[in-house]
């Protein structure tokens, strides 16, 4: 079942724990990503994982309790993956 084929999704904290489970999640249902999170070399590892997998991902260090890290996550990642 691909359900998010043609939507992309935003995940924050998306490196490890429950953020990188979503972001697994919602590759397997044919979503791209757009990924957050402050440890971006766990991050980047994440999002290796996911294209090998076959999924469209932007990845970027984001802190969500700097609105301007979301804003510019948001702009930059819907300019690669489509928006949100």
């Amino acid at each position: 079942n691909e359900r998010y084929r043609g939507k992309t999704v935003l995940v924050t904290g998306a490196a490890s724990g429950i953020g990188r489970a979503i972001a697994f999640a919602a590759a397997r249902e044919g979503a791209g990503l757009i990924l957050g999170d402050v440890q971006v070399d766990r991050l980047a590892d994440t999002a290796a994982e996911l294209r090998a997998a076959g999924a469209a991902v932007y990845y970027s260090r984001c802190d969500i309790s700097r609105t301007s890290d979301v804003d510019e996550l948001v702009r930059r990642g819907s300019d690669e993956t489509g928006p949100v």
